[in-house]
């Protein structure tokens, strides 16, 4: 059933959440800003490139607490 939910997050089938991205948003925001970018572009440039990945994708590493399963 995860990765289902895996696979509808990458998808867009599913909301992110704030905790939903490794990196922290501030930090996101902070990069985006330097590099001139809306926030918004800028984490789906991230997304594709790989260099930013989904906290769902890792489930076992202790930064990706709490789990949440909205169903």
């Amino acid at each position: 059933m995860i990765d289902c939910n895996v696979r509808s997050e990458k998808m867009g089938w599913l909301r992110l959440l704030r905790h939903s991205l490794k990196k922290n948003l501030l930090e996101i925001t902070k990069q985006a800003e330097k590099a001139g970018m809306n926030v918004k572009d800028y984490i789906v440039k991230q997304l594709k490139s790989k260099d930013l990945k989904l906290s769902c994708e890792d489930l076992d590493n202790s930064k990706n607490f709490p789990h949440n399963m909205l169903i």
